[in-house]
């Protein structure tokens, strides 16, 4: 029986889902969640933090993005995946945070075990084309939409 998921195409924390239950093998109800007709402003989904939305350019943020970076780097510097030699749900998580960095042009080639794992990640992961790579487009697509607001 599939279980249901109210979704953002494309949203990592969407991408995260999608690529945890095609590797998991759980089936998902998919339902759509509309934020340019403000499903999102219902009381249901007020109770949660917003992510992001017409923030302006904060260079101290762009400095927390590159400690993580730097942390994520080093933990795997000796390792295959996130957690050890294993691909896990960490990695899961993790691919779907890093491709939209990427997206957005964010350079991370100088952080090189990121780069490596990153690549690594996107070979092995099950389904990461049709639970990740393609809903990224669709992100992007949104986030062209807004900026045009």
């Amino acid at each position: 029986m599939p279980i249901d998921c109210y979704y953002v195409p494309g949203g990592a924390p969407s991408r995260n889902v999608l690529l945890a239950a095609k590797a998991c093998g759980v089936e998902l109800n998919l339902k759509y969640l509309d934020l340019m007709s403000g499903e999102q402003m219902s009381p249901e989904f007020l109770k949660y933090p917003v992510i992001f939305g017409g923030a302006s350019y904060d260079p101290d943020k762009l400095e927390k993005i590159k400690e993580a970076f730097t942390f994520l780097d080093q933990l795997i510097d000796n390792n295959d995946f996130a957690a050890g030699s294993n691909l896990t749900l960490a990695d899961l998580a993790l691919a779907s945070t890093v491709s939209t960095y990427e997206l957005v042009g964010f350079d991370f080639s100088s952080y090189k075990n990121v780069a490596r794992w990153f690549e690594k990640a996107k070979a092995t992961i099950p389904g990461y084309e049709e639970a990740n790579a393609e809903p990224l487009q669709q992100f992007k697509a949104l986030m062209e939409k807004l900026a045009k607001k």
